[in-house]
């Protein structure tokens, strides 16, 4: 949250008598040749209970610790000497940490093996009994709400037909995402919110309607009628099998495309469109997530992390620079015809007039039926599919870690994690 000036602005004039801080307004230059200098992106400097070091715990900031902040898939931190908090004048109890880089499906091994000693894992059903498992040897496990969603995202600039939009959003069977976590962990949700949030409509939690696509009702997914609806809206554009506009890859993140929530999502899906004519595949990219911000994917499965405030400015606005409006091929839209894209460009104006609206005001009530509204519109353009709400797991070893530093699970929420007051946190004796 503090960002120093000395360090990340060494060049820019600060006179605070005269009321001259802070940096050029929108410089290119400055967010070139300064933020992004390689420093400041290799080692960053704020204010927190631990600064960057390296293996040598050399905090100089020469190139040694340039090189070695981050090496051999391990991060070094070491207590900072001059953070205290409010009427407690120690620092940290713990005088170094180390964030080392492990693969999710490894994580629960890492930390059996005491190569790690706390984690964040997938909510699976083998992570649960693995972790039951190791009870008694310390582990412990934690949970809470996870403040996001996954979703399935379309690109419009690569998939142009908002009838084949719909089409692809029609196959996809969301329910079987949350068989991949631990029952009763995960959630089928239907607006492109986190259900955590005040603002999402949670009177309104229903069943996507492949009928219209956009009224809300309970009903379980069924294949033989989407199959038809897929046909229509092939036919509304005059999609036969065989045509090019059919044939794409639906995108996991990662190396192993099974292991993913929306695997049987997407295999389904498949099924279901290369049945009526089209040449769909189920393919992994560990690129994926750098491709998704230049908008180079096709269809794909993610995940969005949420903030406290609902705003949908940054991820769905028209005038947004967000690397996210890339992915929803927001260019293509905005910069073609309107003979293609003139419905889109439709939804984008009134979806942003929303946007603003909801921005002028603080009436939560208000500023919730924007958003719902908004959210319809987001449907409506069919460049995003919601697909589950879940819950984070935490677990870490008490022979390592006193319990009694860390928040107890009834303390927990999506708004913070069990290292959000890390200096608290202190060995087991």
């Amino acid at each position: 949250a503090v960002a120093p000036q000395h360090y990340y602005a060494p060049n820019q004039e600060v006179d605070i008598a005269n009321n001259k801080f802070g940096v050029e307004f929108g410089s290119f230059d400055f967010m070139k040749n300064e933020i992004q200098s390689q420093r400041n992106i290799r080692v960053p400097m704020g204010a927190g209970a631990y600064q960057a070091t390296n293996a040598a715990n050399d905090t100089n900031s020469g190139n040694n610790l340039v090189t070695g902040f981050y090496a051999n898939n391990v991060v070094y931190f070491k207590r900072n000497e001059y953070f205290y908090t409010v009427g407690n004048m120690e620092n940290a109890k713990i005088e170094k940490v180390r964030y080392q880089v492990v693969s999710a499906s490894n994580a629960i091994n890492a930390l059996e093996t005491g190569s790690v000693h706390y984690v964040s894992p997938q909510y699976t059903l083998h992570n649960i009994n693995k972790l039951n498992e190791l009870a008694n040897k310390g582990i412990v496990q934690m949970s809470t709400d996870q403040l996001g969603y996954g979703y399935i995202g379309i690109n419009a600039g690569k998939v142009g037909d908002i009838e084949l939009r719909k089409a692809i959003m029609t196959a996809m069977d969301t329910s079987l995402a949350t068989q991949y976590y631990a029952k009763g962990t995960a959630t089928t949700i239907y607006w492109p919110m986190s259900l955590v949030s005040w603002a999402y409509p949670k009177d309104e939690q229903g069943n996507y309607d492949q009928s219209n696509g956009k009224e809300y009702i309970q009903a379980p997914f069924d294949e033989e009628f989407a199959k038809e609806q897929i046909l229509s809206y092939m036919a509304s554009v005059g999609a036969n099998p065989g045509d090019s506009r059919l044939k794409m890859n639906f995108t996991i993140a990662g190396a192993n495309v099974e292991d993913h929530p929306c695997y049987a999502v997407f295999t389904k899906a498949a099924k279901i469109l290369n049945e009526c004519g089209w040449e769909i595949q189920v393919v992994p990219d560990t690129q994926a997530l750098t491709k998704l911000a230049t908008g180079s994917l096709t269809v794909w499965a993610a995940a969005w992390g949420s903030t406290i405030d609902p705003d949908l400015y940054q991820v769905y606005h028209k005038n947004s620079t967000a690397t996210s409006t890339y992915a929803w091929g927001y260019r293509e839209i905005l910069s073609g015809a309107d003979s293609q894209y003139g419905e889109e460009k439709g939804i984008l104006d009134d979806l942003s007039e929303l946007i603003d609206l909801a921005r002028e005001t603080t009436d939560r009530d208000e500023r919730s039926d924007y958003y719902k509204d908004a959210m319809s519109l987001i449907l409506d353009l069919a460049v995003e599919l919601p697909v589950y709400q879940r819950e984070v797991l935490y677990a870490y070893n008490s022979n390592v870690i006193d319990p009694d530093t860390l928040p107890k699970k009834s303390e927990l929420n999506p708004y913070s994690s069990p290292l959000d007051r890390i200096w608290e946190i202190d060995f087991a004796d």
